[in-house]
């Protein structure tokens, strides 16, 4: 596993540039397959780490072709003698202009295409079976929509909210909800592959206090999601059902599980209120009552 994540680093430290669209997606998905490999758990984490280094390259492909920059050829990276990310050097100006709006809008589709693949190979990773992933995963996850989610449409959003974001809360309610509260061993929490067992503070020492810290990374996470893009939020279509499902999420946290949960709920709702968007006040208002259900 070692040697072939070495090959793996060198290619994402060194030659993301000359790699073709379709490349740079499979080396997305082969990071995130290192990442949830359960023999190294420092190979895990320095893919996590290798997935955020990858997002600064897609912002400034994203910033070439925005500025005209771009090279169509980099949207060809199924033919023969397609064109590489470092193509985006070239100046669009070596093309005629016919077609160029064209050629531009199917690459910059490709690089949205990207941005997806690496939110959705991060929400994997988020729900790994060792915490420390989770966690470096989470943080990771949630940086990178704070720091480019302006790149993405209103299609894309939906798109990250439907498949990666709401996906993501599911998953994490359910396996917090199974976690055991057993109390793991002394010498700390097993890693998924026996190579690494980190010693464990008295409040993670459970799996179900695991789980909750999880919790709490992608609660605090999406509803800082929906502070920051309230307003651009808002356009996407039935927009109140999108913002009406988190705080479904919210009020189920709130209800069930730890007090740590319990508190995250109330933060995450107090983002989510102080949201700039009027699409926040009106799913609240709409929104069924906790009280509703807290006996139920």
């Amino acid at each position: 596993v070692k040697t072939a994540f070495e090959s793996v680093e060198l290619i994402v430290t060194d030659f993301l540039e000359v790699l073709s669209l379709e490349c740079l997606a499979a080396c997305i998905r082969t990071l995130g397959a290192f990442g949830m490999q359960g023999v190294d758990l420092n190979v895990s984490l320095t893919a996590v780490g290798l997935l955020w280094s990858t997002t600064d390259f897609l912002a400034l492909v994203g910033n070439k072709f925005a500025a005209g920059d771009g090279d169509g050829a980099v949207a060809g990276d199924g033919d023969s003698g397609g064109g590489t990310a470092g193509d985006l050097n070239a100046s669009s100006g070596s093309r005629g202009s016919g077609g160029g709006g064209v050629e531009r809008g199917t690459a910059d589709a490709g690089v949205t295409e990207l941005w997806m693949s690496l939110f959705t190979q991060l929400a994997h990773l988020c729900v790994t079976v060792r915490p420390e992933v989770r966690k470096s995963a989470a943080q990771t996850l949630f940086s990178t929509l704070a720091t480019h989610g302006g790149r993405l449409g209103t299609v894309a959003w939906e798109r990250c909210l439907r498949r990666v974001l709401f996906p993501l809360l599911d998953r994490v309610k359910l396996e917090s909800g199974v976690a055991a509260a057993d109390v793991l061993g002394d010498d700390g929490a097993d890693d998924g592959g026996g190579t690494a067992r980190l010693l464990m503070h008295h409040t993670r020492n459970t799996r179900a206090k695991q789980w909750d810290e999880t919790c709490v990374l992608a609660l605090n996470g999406v509803a800082g999601v929906f502070h920051a893009y309230g307003a651009r939020l808002k356009a996407i279509p039935d927009h109140r059902r999108v913002w009406n499902i988190l705080l479904e999420f919210i009020r189920d946290a709130a209800l069930v599980g730890s007090a740590e949960v319990h508190m995250s709920a109330l933060t995450s709702l107090a983002d989510v209120v102080k949201s700039p968007s009027d699409a926040a006040a009106t799913a609240c208002a709409a929104a069924p009552a906790p009280a509703a259900t807290s006996n139920g």
